[in-house]
């Protein structure tokens, strides 16, 4: 009876241990696949499949094409982006998701020359365009803060970036002021309309007995002379 009984015995002891040595080794297996070695992330953008797959696997890494946009700056079948940041650091057997370049949409391009910059960033939005480069001229014929010249030009097909030139308005002309003291009225108007000034005039006289700007100022187009006047023989 006492054999049976240790036989038992050392069948459960058997049982336990090797149930035991199972819990323990799949604890140390999760352990080893939880913490798989870490590395960073390559730097993709730029890059063509080829390249970047190439890339990905040097570090244990693999590569999912997630889909494609337009990108005027970046060719045609190129990444122009990655869902993981480069120098980032992930597990081995980690899939890194891209999108492809489709490069530049090329669209049908309105006239926008004539038009206020407002105007004219509204047109785009609407034909699915944004505006580029915006320089600033000065123009003696277009108005100010309306568009002078655009490229692509009107009617081209081309990205959907358009560079525009705006007008800063007619360019600022110098001059030294004249000597408006002691001349009469109708003088002093005409000089100031040849220059381009406007004279603001004070007193009921009609010789000019004072100015401001004093003469030999430097003045612009468009600029104010106040003259302040006297009857004759004050």
């Amino acid at each position: 009876m006492q054999g049976i009984v240790r036989r038992i015995f050392k069948w459960i002891l058997i049982i336990v241990s090797l149930i035991a040595i199972g819990i323990v080794s799949a604890f140390f297996t999760l352990n080893i696949l939880s913490y798989g070695k870490a590395v960073e992330v390559p730097a993709l953008t730029g890059k063509n499949v080829v390249e970047a797959n190439s890339l990905l696997n040097q570090k244990g890494l693999y590569l999912r094409v997630e889909g494609e946009d337009y990108d005027v700056s970046i060719p045609p079948g190129y990444i122009i982006r990655q869902d993981i940041p480069a120098m980032t650091r992930v597990k081995e057997g980690r899939s890194i998701r891209v999108v492809l370049s489709k490069g530049a949409r090329f669209l049908y391009v309105p006239s926008f020359e004539g038009k206020t910059i407002d105007d004219a960033e509204a047109s785009m939005a609407q034909n699915r365009l944004r505006p580029g480069i915006i320089s600033m001229a000065h123009s003696s014929t277009v108005e100010k803060d309306r568009v002078i010249a655009q490229n692509p030009r009107p009617g081209e097909s081309g990205g959907d970036v358009v560079n525009l030139l705006v007008s800063l308005g007619p360019p600022d002309i110098f001059y030294i002021c004249p000597n408006f003291v002691g001349k009469g009225i109708e003088e002093c108007k005409k000089l100031s309309d040849d220059m381009g000034l406007k004279p603001v005039i004070t007193g009921t006289g009609i010789i000019v007995s004072a100015q401001q700007p004093v003469p030999g100022s430097i003045i612009k187009k468009g600029d104010t002379v106040e003259l302040y006047l006297k009857e004759e023989g004050e």
